[in-house]
């Protein structure tokens, strides 16, 4: 250890920025956002890319978007996973992805000829229904390639949504309504995590109730399999009592018992109908043409499930709810659902290498971790609190270095007052070796009302007893079109 550790240490903790407020800073897509986003201007993305991510992460829009639009040498891999690594990701199944790696560089950069390129352009899992259970460590489902991306074999379907149901738009939509939804803020039970790093709750579950605070269209049993690979889109004529208000759109698989699994979703403040760069607020009790994109998916619906599209204004604590209620109306004879059906075709067969490992740091496990997610509803006073708490136990590990962390997250609302949404987020972070031991305590909390949001946080770093760092920030910034 250098022995000048502690002031360089020191240094880096006291000039730490608050993230959280440069982001509030920049709640539209400015030049912030837009310098570092390689789908500004893909013509400049000239590097040999792999392009690498799973169907239940949060980045899973970018592989199939590289493969359509980057000039580069390119190569896109969609597994089952969330936001770990393929050979290491639950839920399963895993692939050898270290191999995969090591083809890939030892192509482009010692001049070996690994087959890497010989390989599919787009290798994707394609999962089928698992019950909605998050639970599950390997989802069922097959591997399918494509040798184009946008592929010639995938085609628009279009239905059309009226007296809840899905019918194909040749044959007209079930007579047509105006309807009307009013969610509760806290609509969003089964939301799962933004970016879920392992099975279990941080992965969407079973939607039914999700879908009772929703205007959902549901087609007739499937006659037979059918396979989407590509985003989803809803078109539809709404009108809100808002000037801001959010639309959340489920593409879920009913089973004929009828357990809904979320398949893929969309996000659209209203405020950024016509531009990100450039919102407005919207016109109230105004009917407005609206598209709402899904993430990019893919997915084999089986024959005797239907398909649900489900359509609301709340999915808390996942998206952060608009000022005030709001009530959708939505016109059911100019709303349409667009999906992109993958027809059966040969393509090569995508096969895999086991998952291999470099193999864990030797370490031992003083104390297990444990982890849990609780919802509750108050009786008494009506709000509905959720408390992640993440124990991840005491390791050592064999070079002397031990590590103790735990992390506590909490959301809570008021169903009926959006405005009162909350959450908070802890982290505590202890290293010792021998008698030298140190410990970081971080603490951030956002709340709102109508128009600001409240950022508060703290920093406190500990060398043994003595606390040698005490951070404080306390700020608003006004809601900006959210």
């Amino acid at each position: 250890m250098r022995d000048d550790w502690r002031d360089l240490w020191q240094h880096r903790l006291a000039h730490q920025p608050f993230v959280a407020e440069n982001w509030f800073d920049h709640q539209t897509r400015d030049a912030y956002w837009r310098h570092g986003s390689v789908c500004e201007d893909y013509s400049r993305l000239t590097t040999p890319t792999l392009a690498v991510t799973g169907w239940a992460d949060a980045y899973v829009n970018f592989v199939a978007e590289i493969l359509e639009h980057a000039p580069c040498p390119r190569r896109g891999i969609v597994g089952p996973w969330p936001h770990a690594y393929p050979h290491l990701a639950m839920p399963g199944p895993t692939i050898g992805f270290l191999q995969e790696a090591l083809r890939w560089w030892d192509y482009w950069l010692k001049d070996r000829d690994t087959g890497i390129m010989e390989e599919p352009l787009y290798r994707v899992f394609c999962p089928s229904f698992s019950e909605a259970d998050p639970q599950r460590l390997e989802v069922p489902g097959e591997w399918l390639a494509e040798t184009q991306w946008p592929s010639p074999h995938i085609a628009s379907r279009e239905l059309a949504l009226g007296n809840g149901e899905l019918q194909a738009v040749e044959d007209g939509a079930a007579r047509p309504r105006v309807v009307r939804l009013r969610a509760p803020a806290d609509n969003g039970l089964q939301c799962g995590e933004y970016i879920p790093h392992s099975s279990g709750p941080e992965i969407a579950g079973d939607q039914r109730g999700d879908d009772a605070h929703s205007l959902t269209y549901d087609t007739e049993p499937l006659a037979s399999d059918t396979v989407i690979l590509g985003r989803p889109t809803l078109s539809l004529r709404v009108s809100v009592d808002q000037p801001r208000a959010n639309l959340i759109v489920r593409l879920c698989d009913v089973s004929p018992e009828g357990v809904s699994q979320r398949v893929s979703y969309g996000v659209l403040n209203l405020c950024h109908r016509d531009s990100h760069v450039t919102p407005s607020e919207v016109p109230c009790d105004t009917p407005l043409d609206v598209s709402v994109s899904l993430n990019q998916t893919c997915y084999r619906f089986i024959a005797g499930h239907r398909l649900r599209v489900s359509v609301t204004t709340a999915y808390w604590p996942l998206v952060w709810p608009s000022p005030y209620p709001v009530t959708l109306t939505l016109h059911e004879a100019d709303s349409r659902l667009t999906l992109p059906q993958r027809a059966p075709h040969d393509t090569p067969p995508v096969q895999f290498e086991p998952a291999v490992f470099s193999g864990p740091m030797q370490h031992r496990i003083v104390r297990a971790g444990e982890q849990s997610r609780d919802v509750t509803h108050s009786l008494t006073d009506g709000w509905t609190r959720h408390a992640i708490i993440d124990d991840f136990g005491e390791i050592a590990y064999d070079h002397g270095l031990t590590n103790i962390a735990s992390a506590d997250e909490r959301y809570a609302i008021h169903p009926e007052a959006p405005a009162t949404a909350t959450m908070s987020k802890s982290w505590r972070q202890a290293f010792q070796r021998d008698d030298w031991q140190v410990h970081t305590e971080t603490w951030a909390e956002l709340s709102c009302d109508a128009e600001w949001f409240y950022l508060e946080a703290r920093l406190q770093v500990f060398e043994g007893d003595e606390r040698f760092i005490d951070r404080r920030w306390k700020t608003r910034r006004r809601r900006r079109w959210v």
